[in-house]
């Protein structure tokens, strides 16, 4: 892995070959200028998958730990996520839908 702009641009580096594949982040004002790009929670949600698929192919019990810890990183950044739109008056959590186990309703699609 190569840094490119810390905590925005990377190169990862490839197995089998030489190449890279270059990763980047979204950049949003006020800290940078406005740049496309993928978020941490997107790529956790790639690993989740590829370890799903990896499981079919060649099972290990270790999988369901890491599918566990990556699950729980995906939460947390949403959790942060959450906290500060709360913060910024982005949304009300008092207002949000609650589910029969009294826990804000999630829509699965």
């Amino acid at each position: 892995m190569k840094i490119i702009y810390p905590g925005h641009t990377y190169k990862a580096a490839h197995l089998d070959g030489d190449g890279t594949t270059h990763i980047q982040f979204v950049q949003r004002p006020p800290f940078h200028t406005l740049q496309e790009g993928t978020t941490s929670q997107e790529l956790l949600r790639v690993t989740i998958d590829r370890v799903k698929v990896l499981e079919e192919e060649i099972a290990s019990p270790l999988n369901e730990q890491i599918l566990f810890h990556l699950r729980q990183a995906l939460c947390l950044f949403e959790a942060r996520a959450l906290l500060r739109k709360a913060e910024k008056k982005e949304i009300y959590p008092e207002l949000l839908p609650v589910g029969s186990d009294g826990h804000f309703m999630l829509k699965m699609s």
